[in-house]
Parts: C-alpha cells; sequence; structure tokens
C-alpha cells in the first residue's frame, strides 16, 4: 500500500538532505512524527526549526533506527545505503512520491525531460494565471506542493527531473515528456537506466494521458515504452505565436509552448482559442521567463551577451546554438565532466555554417576534452577553438573575437554542471553563482570601473 503523510504519524522518520524538499517533509512531519534529520553539510541546517521532535545527525548511518526514511531527489537509489535501509525492512521514499500518494492525481500534472521541462513548466504555470484558473507550478520550479505554506491550489503541474521520478509509486493523471537525450549516467548508473528511469514516469499507475513532443527523436525511438496512452503534440501555429509573444526563442521553444498548452487542456478541460488565446497574447508582457536560459544580460560594443548556463547537458546546448546559427557565436563550454556522451554535440558543432568560436574552459572543468573531441580530424575554417582557464578569460576573448567581426553573441552554454561531488573539481557551488559571475565580468566589460571578483 502506498505510505501518505497522515501514514507517518507517530512514526520515526529519517529525512535524508536537508536541501528545499527536506525542508518540506520536515514542516510537514513535525507536529506529528518523531523526525531526525541527516546531512552532511553543516551549512545545510542552520535554518532547521528547532522543535523537540526533531533531532539531527550527520551520520547516515542513525538512518538505521528509523521507521521510515524521506530522501533527498540528490541520493541515488543506487547509493549503498538505501540497499541497506531496504534490507532492513525501512522504506525509503521520495517527498515528491508521497504527496501524489495522497493527492487529488487527477488534477495532476507531471512534467519532465532532458531538456525543457522548467520552460514547459513556467509557461503553464503563466497560463493558469493570465486564464484565471485555479491551478499552480511546484517542484523543481516554485514549491513543493506539500510544504506548510505552498498554496491549496485545485489543480498542479509538476516539474520532476529523473531523479524525483524514481521515488513515484502512483502517477498523475497526465504525464508530459519534453525530451530525451543523455544527462545524469552517473546518478542513475548508465545511459540505459537514465533511460528507463526518466520514461517510467508514463507508465506509473493512474496515468491516463500522455503529452509527449512530436518533434524529439529521443522521445520516437523509444515510443513503444511510453504505453498505450500517448498523444504526440505538434509545435503548430499557435504554440508559435505563444511563443514569440512571450520572447521564448528557438524551435525547441515553440514545442515546449505547445506541450504547456496541451497540459492546460488537458488538466483544466478548456480550450484555448478564441478569446482565451488573445489573453494569453495580450498579457505576454506579464510572464517572467527562467533566468540562466537563453537570457540576454547586456549588449556592448555590438556583441550581446547570453546567459544560459542552465544548459547543463548535450540537448539544450545544441538548441542554443540553433537559435543562434545565423550569427557569429562565441561559445563559452565547461563544466563538471559526469559521463555523458557528447557525440550529438561534436557533430553539431562540426556542421555549423556560421562563424563559431569554441571557447573552451580547461582544468577543472571538461571544456578541453570537448574541444579536442571536436577537433579531432580537423576543422572547417568557419570553426576556431580556443582554451582558457576560466569564465573571465572565456567572456574577454569571445567578445573580441566577436567583435573582429563587427558583432555577433557570446553565449554561455556550458553542457555540463558546475557542481561536483569532489571539492577538488569545484569552480563554483551551483549555476546560479557562475551565472552571477558571469553577469559581473560582463558589467565589467561595460563599465571597467565596476568592481568584480572572479569566482574561484
Amino acid at each position: 500500500m502506498a505510505t501518505t503523510w497522515s501514514d507517518l504519524a507517530g512514526r520515526h522518520v529519517g529525512v535524508w538532505g536537508y536541501g528545499v524538499e527536506g525542508a518540506a517533509s520536515v514542516s510537514t512531519l513535525a507536529d506529528s512524527a518523531s523526525v531526525l534529520v541527516v546531512d552532511d553539510r553543516a551549512a545545510s541546517l542552520v535554518d532547521l526549526p528547532e522543535l523537540a521532535a526533531v533531532t539531527v545527525s550527520g551520520d547516515p548511518s542513525a538512518l538505521l533506527g528509523c521507521d521510515v526514511v524521506i530522501k533527498s531527489p540528490g541520493i541515488s537509489r543506487n547509493h549503498p545505503l538505501v540497499s541497506s535501509l531496504e534490507q532492513a525492512g525501512i522504506g525509503v521514499l521520495g517527498g515528491h512520491g508521497v504527496w501524489l500518494n495522497s493527492a487529488n492525481r487527477r488534477q495532476v500534472a507531471c512534467v519532465t525531460g532532458t531538456k525543457g521541462k522548467s520552460t514547459t513548466a513556467s509557461v503553464v504555470g503563466y497560463l493558469f494565471t493570465v486564464l484565471e484558473l485555479d491551478g499552480d507550478i511546484g517542484g523543481n520550479i516554485g514549491a513543493p506542493p506539500f510544504a506548510v505554506d505552498a498554496p491549496l491550489s485545485a489543480s498542479w503541474c509538476l516539474e520532476l527531473s529523473s531523479f524525483q521520478v524514481t521515488d513515484i509509486e502512483l502517477g498523475p493523471r497526465v504525464v508530459a515528456l519534453t525530451s530525451l537525450g543523455s544527462d545524469h549516467v552517473d546518478w542513475h548508473g548508465g545511459h540505459e537506466r537514465y533511460v528507463a528511469d526518466k520514461l517510467s514516469l508514463a507508465t506509473k499507475p493512474g496515468v491516463e494521458i500522455v503529452l509527449a513532443n512530436s518533434a524529439d527523436r529521443g522521445l520516437r525511438s523509444h515510443s513503444k515504452t511510453l504505453g498505450n496512452n500517448v498523444t504526440w503534440v505538434e509545435a503548430d501555429s499557435r504554440a508559435g505565436l505563444v511563443a514569440e509573444s512571450l520572447g521564448l526563442r528557438g524551435e525547441h521553444n515553440v514545442g515546449n509552448v505547445a506541450l504547456a498548452l496541451s497540459v492546460v487542456e488537458a488538466l483544466c478541460k478548456v480550450r484555448i482559442e478564441g478569446a482565451r488565446l488573445e489573453t494569453v497574447l495580450s498579457e505576454a508582457d506579464t510572464y517572467v521567463g527562467l533566468p540562466c536560459r537563453l537570457s540576454t544580460i547586456a549588449t556592448v560594443a555590438g556583441v550581446e551577451f547570453v546567459d544560459d548556463s542552465l544548459s547543463t547537458n548535450v540537448l539544450p546546448v545544441i538548441s542554443a546554438l540553433d537559435v543562434f546559427a545565423d550569427r557569429p557565436t562565441a561559445w563559452i563550454v565547461g563544466g563538471a565532466d559526469r559521463g555523458i556522451d557528447y557525440g550529438e554535440l561534436v557533430s553539431r558543432v562540426r556542421s555549423s555554417q556560421n562563424p563559431l568560436l569554441v571557447v573552451a574552459m580547461g582544468d577543472p572543468d571538461n571544456g578541453h576534452d570537448i574541444a579536442d573531441r571536436i577537433a579531432d580530424h580537423g576543422l572547417r575554417g568557419n570553426i576556431e577553438i580556443v582554451r582558457v582557464d576560466g569564465l573571465a578569460e572565456a567572456v574577454s576573448s569571445g567578445a573580441a573575437w566577436c567583435q573582429n567581426r563587427g558583432g555577433g553573441v557570446v553565449l554561455l552554454s556550458p553542457g555540463a554542471p558546475t557542481w561536483s561531488d569532489s571539492a577538488t573539481v569545484q569552480r563554483y557551488p551551483n549555476y546560479k553563482a557562475k551565472s552571477s559571475d558571469y553577469a559581473a565580468i560582463v558589467a565589467n566589460l561595460a563599465h571597467p570601473d565596476t568592481s568584480h571578483t572572479i569566482g574561484v
């Protein structure tokens, strides 16, 4: 029987990892259960509420004394302690999975995919608002729906990562799939396992409608594993109008908008056309796009500086390069290596027709390795590579190259994450820190007197 939050009342519950979801779990459980919070990062526990029912430990083995454990999605189900806990008869669950077990799942949609899920969910949230529908977004965008201060909404759209999908037992009525590539292979234990885990959301018990991006080759190639309830969503002219009005660049975002429209129509049983469509278009200036996702932060001396630091795998980088395929582009690449296959990205770069400078950030980042693969067997005359040590040098090199061509785009789209489990290969703690440093470096180019400290 699927476990709900109310089932945990009176029990000794371990909360493993005190991030956003961990904090929401503690707030939900603290009044009804005995809670043990386990996190080996002391800084994460600064905001832990001082409640008699909550104790803290930095030793994960302490979880073996619990009745059940709610783990952070960042902790892989391949972790040895997960097996030890389950062998001891201790259930290891995830917060969103527990919430779904008792939610009105007929009024829930979940969005996942290798890229595009956050944009799709953000557009769903916009549609809820401008059409005055009683809905909200959560998961990795917004607040967890099980947080004590979460909105009491009739409908929910959750943006879920592959990590969170593995913790779900009962599915929502509506599932939306944006794309399928390669990501998080270290966490899942290989590409095939990642694909199986990601797509398993489509066939969870309770799922009635699966909306899949028709244009995505990865999803199409795995169509047989998506169950019998699949509707392939086309990026039509209506989605194109909405994407343009919202300032979302690129064909991939037209597909994301098409999915968002379909999610709202399926979840709220409305048709977005006529007066509703006019409202969506007329209110477009109220839409706030995602930071760090194809965001222009400045234009200096004819050079546009674009922050796409949320692009941490192959597919979004390809989409970003496609957006600027008609302009000279200095592409800044490199981050923590997590073993994904860059073959498709290498092929895309080598086939570029526009002037393209690959600005590869090296040790501890993996940009030099990606550049080596691009350079293998020689380059076309329109493609150049420069190897740099850090972001300040990367921005300076890219800007000078673009200015020598009368303008262009400096595109930070790293194709790898900024974090790592090992302190020896960590340049930034997260993508937000890299994004902030990028903005500061660009501001210093525009106003050289600006004080700036480069990220370590």
